[in-house]
């Protein structure tokens, strides 16, 4: 359980490192920008279920500039980019994928190649995620969630592997696990978003679906489901499982994407301006 202590100083690195990405690593951090940026006394920090805490000075809590291209990379518009472009590669691979099924494979027929697009993709979060401090990392619950999905396009990409050899048995294992490992994963992402309420309140699906990649994550648990009965046999909705559910993840695409958006990285990749009381960091959302 965090201290009030690691607590704030985390509110106050991440601002901290917010400030560099603005000003330029190089650039001095002034005790009056990180004050305009809180709207608070430097020397305290009002935390968001009320506690306030006395801060340690400055200079016990701002870590060196990055040094390092991986740390040049975490801390620079460039991150944001990135994860916005991996945003709109999933949407389009995703609408590709559902034409092949709408179409009958002759629009499109690259299930193997997407789903280890994808598998590298969020792999390379997972490596991302181990260079960052700890106090930029997003939930624990979240990082699993992304390594289910990683070990879910896994399991599809071998899935299509192994169904164009006629090996049915081992496909439908692997179309299972793949399936569940998206179930889990989706409801692990909403969990490790799920916003902090007052008190003991706990959020609605309303409150939910407001916050950035919680709609996205959970079309992606619905959608899921649908992967998961037609893996079971149900049959559902009648031999269209797949045009179901890579509709589903479609529209989960949409709010992904969206959810990518900073002041740093827009939707078409232009670049904001000004202070954002909303800015956060690019890693901790897909």
């Amino acid at each position: 359980m965090p201290t009030l202590f690691d607590r704030a100083s985390k509110v106050l690195r991440n601002a901290v490192i917010i400030t560099r990405r603005e000003a330029g690593p190089r650039d001095c951090i002034s005790y009056d920008h990180l004050a305009k940026l809180f709207r608070r006394s430097v020397t305290k920090c009002v935390l968001h279920d009320g506690d306030i805490i006395a801060l340690p000075p400055l200079e016990e809590i701002i870590k060196p500039a990055p040094q390092t291209l991986t740390e040049r990379f975490i801390h620079s518009h460039h991150m944001d980019r990135y994860v916005m472009f991996v945003a709109w590669f999933c949407f389009w691979q995703t609408l590709l994928q559902l034409s092949s099924c709408v179409f009958a494979d002759a629009f499109y027929d690259g299930d193997l190649m997407a789903n280890v697009a994808y598998t590298l993709f969020y792999a390379s979060f997972l490596l991302i995620y181990l260079a960052m401090e700890p106090a930029q990392l997003p939930s624990s619950t979240y990082i699993a969630g992304i390594a289910l999905y990683t070990a879910g396009y896994t399991s599809f990409a071998l899935w299509a592997h192994f169904s164009s050899t006629d090996d049915t048995e081992v496909a439908w294992v692997l179309y299972n696990v793949g399936a569940w490992c998206f179930v889990i994963g989706s409801a692990a992402l909403i969990y490790g978003l799920m916003p902090v309420m007052a008190g003991d309140a706990r959020p609605s699906l309303k409150d939910l679906l407001r916050c950035p990649g919680c709609d996205g994550s959970f079309l992606f648990l619905v959608g899921s489901l649908v992967f998961a009965s037609d893996a079971a046999g149900f049959n559902f909705f009648l031999g269209y499982d797949s045009v179901v559910g890579y509709s589903i993840f479609l529209i989960g695409r949409v709010f992904f994407v969206q959810a990518s958006v900073t002041e740093w990285c827009g939707v078409c990749f232009q670049r904001g301006h000004g202070d954002s009381e909303d800015s956060h960091l690019s890693a901790a959302l897909l």
